[in-house]
């Protein structure tokens, strides 16, 4: 006969993995849009990706990372979606092998998750060094419009497309274009690219306004971002919700962690009856 702890066990298993098999489907779902649905990236945006080298493989940029990182979040989606499954079916037919096997599945996840947040401590100032570095090979191509090969040209145009896009400058600051020589060879005047001036429209090429100049020849707080860079703008973000993740990162493990032991729990139960 099931017991009450039994029973709690097997009601919070199978409600925790229905939700964790539509997690699944959701990872599923957005790595596909991700990885096929190019109209939801901005071109502007897909292109300067492209342009970013990594340092880490020949040829390899930062935009065929991400978009092998929908395959990843695809891949991860359907291991979520069996694991799910396994813990769900398992607790409803109280079936002792699935349960097994989803209790050591999830203990395997829960190492992992653990050993993953030691390296993402441990490893996050060279993460930085590592983006800085691709980026400033990027910055060194940039040109001021009407310089430049076609491809320059292309980079200068995704480049200034992604500071309008994010409401930054650079890297730190303006000062990571403006410090290459000839970055503005085909505009002598002109102080900061044009992505960085608060008035840019990546749709609009009317970039000869009287504010859209004053912003190129005498740029400052007020009609540009050259202070302001991408990375800590993109840091400053993270921060904003840093609590969130690390509450929502010690909730999963508690979770995974009752899973296990539910898991068991229900093993015991089985093993139990069958003796009866």
């Amino acid at each position: 006969m099931e017991g009450c702890g039994s029973c709690f066990a097997r009601g919070f298993l199978i409600i925790f993995n229905i939700i964790f098999v539509l997690l699944g489907l959701g990872f599923v779902i957005a790595g596909a849009v991700f990885k096929f649905g190019t109209d939801l990236v901005k071109d502007e945006v897909s292109r300067v990706l492209d342009d970013i080298p990594t340092d880490i493989v020949d040829n390899v940029s930062l935009g065929s990372i991400l978009n092998s990182l929908a395959i990843v979040f695809m891949a991860v989606g359907a291991i979520m979606l069996l694991v799910g499954l396994l813990g769900c079916c398992g607790a409803c037919c109280k079936a002792r092998p699935l349960l097994v096997g989803y209790a050591i599945v999830v203990s395997l996840v829960l190492i992992v998750q653990i050993v993953g947040i030691g390296l993402f401590f441990g490893l996050r100032p060279d993460f930085e060094k590592f983006v800085n570095k691709g980026f400033s090979k990027l910055f060194e191509q940039y040109k001021t419009p009407g310089s430049g090969s076609d491809a320059v040209k292309a980079t200068s145009r995704s480049l200034d497309g992604l500071f309008s896009l994010m409401n930054c400058c650079g890297f730190n600051n303006s000062d990571d274009i403006t410090k290459h020589a000839g970055w503005n060879i085909g505009n002598p005047t002109f102080m900061v690219p044009q992505g960085c001036c608060r008035k840019y429209d990546i749709g609009d090429q009317k970039t000869d306004t009287e504010d859209m100049l004053k912003c190129l020849k005498r740029p400052n707080s007020i009609n540009s971002y050259e202070e302001t860079g991408c990375y800590p703008k993109l840091e400053s973000l993270i921060s904003q919700y840093s609590d969130v993740f690390i509450g929502v990162g010690i909730t999963v493990l508690i979770v995974e962690l009752l899973c296990i032991m539910f898991a068991f729990c229900v093993c015991c139960d089985v093993s139990r009856d069958s003796m009866v």
